[in-house]
């Protein structure tokens, strides 16, 4: 005779937090009328967990004891009324968990607060798991992370969440945070009197007086109690900076600041410190940075510091509108030049160069051959007696063709013929001897030499 098919396992789902399962499940075909279920994944061993009918499997389910927190392979075989056996059906694996998840508070409003919707973040340890949450007496129900409250009245309130794993564990001592909401300002204090009593020679003087309890008295050396915030530094005009960086302080002890570019809304400032960098790159255009100063109940200065500026990327367009030709030769030592930037309103100074060069007076920058180039002029000059020249000094450019004499810097006690000169002598007297040195039009040296008288 066939043996019946083996049959199949369908019940119990798992994780559970249950000792006792009820095993059940299918049989097809063979007419099977027994049951044996087994603790191993392969029906092996004389003596099976259970042996029960084919009517308790299908139906109302066999119940079996495991341990807690334990994880088993269930598995079953079908006889019929020869006893004939079926083949070893697929295993079930069943998980029992019996320990509760643990939830834990991550954040919460200060204590107390003027906000009368707080958040609270929180998670669970040991897996997977969901969350209730619970305010003041209501019941619990299915909440996440983070979880902001309905509108609460001014008063003490107490959250409780509570996390529920995947074997319907609760955690059965849920989270708690109480916190008072307190959205109206405390009775003005009053200042009875100082130590010493005034007027009095003292610099640190001690005020006694009554506040409502539980507040925090600030004091002010003002006649309307103010303190305000101030921008230190950052762009304020035209910048070419797209992140610009801003630094404020406050007068008075603030617990935050909030900052905001244009009509965004306040937020967190980046830091570090008192300071501030846009997140990203600002457009081109005018732009205005706001900061604010919160107190600890996180109560926001109503008139926040405020700094415009505009960013300007966009270079000027620069254009020489007169002076020599290009090329062109002159007879005279200076020449003129005009210009404009375009557009005029963006531009802030001119800088110009000649030749590509700046101006040097260091007569050892440059060798011997570094005047070489330069065009050569004959200079002469006759002086009976050391003196001081009040003349200025000769300036002709390298595009400037200039062949008559000029006055040196310092009259000299010899005759002197110079070659190849540009613009000029300088020279210092060390008893008979004098060192010359020779300029090119940019003030730096060309050669230096010690003429005897």
């Amino acid at each position: 005779m066939t043996a019946p098919a083996a049959p199949t396992l369908t019940d119990p789902h798992s994780p559970a937090n249950d000792n006792n399962p009820k095993v059940k499940g299918t049989v097809t075909t063979g007419a099977p009328t027994t049951i044996k279920l087994y603790k191993n994944p392969t029906c092996a061993g004389a003596n099976p967990e259970a042996t029960e009918t084919v009517a308790n499997f299908t139906g109302p389910g066999i119940t079996i004891t495991v341990a807690e927190d334990s994880t088993i392979d269930l598995t079953a075989t079908a006889l019929d009324a020869a006893s004939n056996t079926s083949p070893c059906s697929a295993k079930l694996t069943y998980i029992e968990d019996s320990s509760p998840p643990d939830t834990v508070l991550d954040g919460s409003p200060n204590n107390p607060t003027n906000d009368s919707t707080p958040t609270f973040a929180f998670h669970a340890t040991g897996g997977s798991s969901s969350f209730e949450c619970k305010l003041d007496a209501g019941p619990f129900s299915s909440c996440s992370s983070p979880f902001t409250t309905s509108s609460l009245s001014a008063a003490s309130h107490t959250f409780q969440v509570r996390a529920v794993d995947t074997a319907t564990n609760p955690d059965p001592s849920p989270a708690s945070q109480t916190v008072t909401v307190d959205t109206g300002p405390p009775a003005t204090p009053s200042i009875a009197s100082s130590a010493p009593a005034s007027p009095a020679n003292n610099n640190s003087p001690k005020l006694v007086g009554s506040a409502e309890a539980a507040s925090t008295v600030k004091l002010y050396t003002s006649a309307d109690c103010t303190g305000s915030v101030a921008v230190d530094s950052g762009p304020s005009g035209p910048t070419s900076d797209q992140t610009p960086n801003f630094g404020f302080s406050s007068t008075t002890a603030a617990a935050s600041f909030q900052c905001r570019f244009a009509a965004a809304a306040f937020g967190p400032c980046s830091g570090p410190g008192a300071s501030h960098t846009a997140a990203s790159a600002l457009a081109e255009g005018a732009h205005s940075f706001a900061v604010r100063a919160l107190n600890s109940l996180g109560t926001a200065d109503p008139s926040p510091a405020t700094r415009a500026f505009n960013i300007d990327t966009t270079t000027p367009d620069t254009t020489i509108t007169s002076g020599p030709v290009e090329g062109s030769r002159s007879g005279s030592p200076s020449v003129s030049f005009t210009y404009t930037g375009l557009p005029s309103a963006e531009v802030d100074h001119f800088e110009c160069s000649l030749d590509g060069e700046g101006l040097n007076d260091d007569p050892d920058d440059l060798g011997d051959d570094d005047w070489e180039g330069e065009y050569a002029a004959l200079y002469t000059a006759t002086y009976s007696a050391i003196q001081a020249s009040t003349a200025p000094l000769c300036a002709p450019s390298d595009r400037v063709d200039r062949r008559v004499p000029c006055t040196p810097d310092i009259a000299l006690a010899a005759t002197i013929h110079w070659k190849d000169w540009e613009r000029g002598i300088l020279g210092r007297v060390d008893h008979s001897k004098i060192d010359v040195v020779a300029l090119h039009p940019y003030g730096t040296a060309t050669r230096k030499r010690t003429i005897s008288d």
